[in-house]
């Protein structure tokens, strides 16, 4: 089968994209992947990807919705070209913007985070009324009824779309999965690993600031610059930022760590959390209903910033208690977020598409 895929070069789209592709190039079908960005990703693209040198839809132009509208449409007609030279039979799109771009084929959306949810879980309340977040609210719709099938990553990803867009149809939840391949066996050392956009407030990471480790290192890795706006956000008081690091660095880093902080207030997956459980990290997880549904027992949750210093001082006092964490964290990831089953479970999803498109 032949599967033109979007994707993006911010937060683990792009990562799902890569992987999945493998995966689905493993059992036999051809996979080309378009990235949009702005700016020229840097992501490693490979001879089947190519950069689309579009916006993504999430990218708010002071309120107003003809910019992000204008870009969308132009990423419909860069995608529709690509469809008339190669002649996909599915288009899986990983955003709202491009469901529907390929006249003929089926799209499979695969809805990994989205703005309304955002505002609702990060501040509060409802988004701003406003010509982009209509526009948005309008572009989303228009995507869950246009999708042949439409994918989630988890069940409370699932249950954050209905509650926004009651009237969308059937949703299949497809856990993501990583394959990390040639982890270092290196001993653990006395550090605390968080990973994530600190421009987003979605990612938490302001948390940190001023946190007591009592003996691990607190580290940071992730994009301090705003895409769009170009503003840095400040590196929380008392921790290293190591910089937004490319995915060899990211897994030494995240196999030498003893700890992973999960910060986030919305996270509907989060493939930085799977990825240190891959490399045997102990997972202590800000207390979130997608993360206790997805690693529930191989976890510690925390509700708030002394709790989360309590169970880091526990961390380095006991790191025999820290180590059979990330043993139970390991197990699980392999368990249940198998790159392999997350392969299998899309081929599937998309013969379905395709007899019913």
């Amino acid at each position: 089968m032949r599967i033109l895929m979007t994707a993006d070069a911010t937060g683990g789209v792009g990562v799902f994209a890569g992987e999945l592709a493998e995966g689905l190039r493993a059992r036999g079908h051809e996979v080309r992947v378009v990235v949009f960005s702005p700016r020229r990703p840097r992501l490693q693209l490979d001879g089947a990807a190519i950069w689309a040198p579009f916006r993504l839809e999430w990218m708010d132009e002071n309120g107003a919705a003809e910019i992000p509208a204008a870009e969308a449409e132009a990423g419909r007609a860069f995608l529709s070209h690509m469809g008339r030279t190669w002649r996909p039979e599915i288009l899986h799109s990983n955003h709202f913007a491009y469901c529907g771009a390929l006249a003929g084929v089926p799209t499979v959306l695969t809805v990994h985070s989205d703005v309304i949810s955002w505002w609702h879980r990060v501040r509060g309340v409802a988004p701003l009324d406003n010509g982009y977040q209509r526009w948005y609210a309008q572009l989303a719709r228009e995507a869950l009824e246009c999708a042949a099938v439409v994918v989630t990553p988890s069940e409370v990803a699932k249950n954050d779309v209905r509650a926004r867009w009651p009237k969308s149809g059937e949703i299949e939840v497809i856990p993501n999965g990583r394959t990390m391949e040639g982890i270092p066996s290196v001993p653990k050392q006395p550090v605390a690993l968080a990973v994530g956009r600190l421009w987003d407030a979605g990612k938490g990471i302001a948390l940190l600031g001023g946190l007591d480790g009592s003996g691990l290192e607190l580290l940071v890795a992730g994009e301090r610059r705003h895409p769009l706006e170009g503003w840095e956000a400040a590196v929380p008081a008392g921790t290293r930022w190591l910089g937004s690091l490319p995915a060899e660095e990211l897994q030494q880093c995240l196999a030498q760590a003893r700890v992973y902080i999960g910060t986030s207030v919305y996270e509907p997956f989060g493939l930085a959390v799977l990825e240190a459980a891959l490399c045997g990290c102990a997972l202590l997880l800000r207390d979130i209903a997608s993360w206790r549904e997805l690693w529930g027992p191989a976890a510690v949750f925390y509700a708030n910033s002394r709790q989360l210093e309590q169970l880091l001082q526990r961390a380095a006092r006991e790191p025999g208690w820290a180590e059979s964490l990330g043993q139970a964290a390991r197990l699980r990831a392999r368990q249940c977020y198998s790159a392999v089953r997350m392969a299998e479970a899309y081929a599937d999803v998309y013969q379905q598409a395709k007899g019913g498109g």
